[in-house]
């Protein structure tokens, strides 16, 4: 799935008025409170569904770059082709657990503000199939949960069913979170490793070796030098991926831990940076 312009902005917009602040001063939190954080969700989960597709090519465009550089063994190409498969497995099941967060928010924002409550029976057996799926979904790596949710309140004014779907799935929601954040941030590391990397060695080969053997310098040589000056940053995108996600996170323990309203404001705007980000990489894009 491709963001144009047009769509990208529809879903920055859509955001912005679905996303304003929950008033403060209130004793207990609305079911309102949790549809704006919930189209904040949705719209998290999309955009770092991009970002995690963008990543897992950049990662194979990265290795598949520095290879020739590398020792010309079998044991070499087996170690550095295997780690990227583990790598693209990874990318498909964060893929699949994004996917599934989006339908939860989506559901649980349309739970949230249904206020004669029609569908909230079957809404709420959608939700805890998708909270099942999460939980027993393989991550590829584990997350130590010394902290989690302390408590889970939810104190959500006149809405039973919206109350009783948090309290069951919200260690669940929160757990799928967190994992994501510490593979968001371990992606990040694995990306930045491979991008200094592969700019290293494109300078020495497309740069410097041109250069020093006297060779006629042609447009390829230029364009080589300059992406050397200004090169393309993806990595900038995971670390807006992984700042929203904690921003997220975060708001999901206030919204179950707490009897305020949740402060959504930090989650706004991260999610308008990373949103913004990715419509920069579309018009980066080759």
């Amino acid at each position: 799935m491709n963001f144009t312009p047009h769509s990208v902005h529809l879903l920055v917009r859509a955001g912005l008025l679905a996303l304003a602040v929950a008033a403060t001063g209130c004793a207990t939190h609305t079911a309102h409170d949790t549809s704006d954080f919930a189209h904040t969700g949705t719209a998290y989960t999309q955009a770092a569904r991009q970002v995690n597709a963008v990543a897992k090519q950049e990662s194979l465009a990265f290795s598949a770059r520095v290879l020739p550089s590398l020792p010309r063994k079998p044991d070499v190409l087996a170690a550095q082709s295997q780690a990227m498969r583990e790598r693209v497995a990874l990318s498909a099941t964060v893929d699949t657990q994004l996917g599934l967060l989006e339908n939860y928010f989506r559901v649980l924002g349309n739970l949230a503000s249904n206020k004669r409550g029609y569908g909230s029976e079957k809404a709420n057996a959608t939700l805890a199939r998708l909270a099942y799926q999460m939980g027993n979904q393989p991550m590829g790596m584990s997350h130590s949960q010394s902290e989690g949710l302390a408590k889970v309140v939810v104190h959500v004014a006149q809405n039973h069913a919206l109350k009783e779907t948090l309290k069951r799935d919200g260690q669940t929601v929160y757990n799928t979170l967190a994992v994501l954040v510490d593979i968001l941030a371990q992606q990040a590391d694995w990306l930045r490793t491979r991008q200094d990397l592969t700019r290293q060695v494109a300078y020495r080969d497309e740069v410097e070796k041109p250069f020093l053997a006297g060779e006629t310098l042609g447009k390829d040589w230029q364009t080589a030098w300059a992406e050397s000056i200004n090169p393309r940053n993806t990595l900038e995108a995971v670390e807006k991926a992984q700042s929203a996600a904690n921003a997220l996170l975060a708001s999901w323990k206030n919204l179950l831990e707490t009897e305020s309203a949740p402060e959504l404001a930090e989650l706004q705007t991260s999610v308008s940076q990373l949103q913004s980000r990715v419509f920069t990489l579309t018009l980066e894009a080759p």
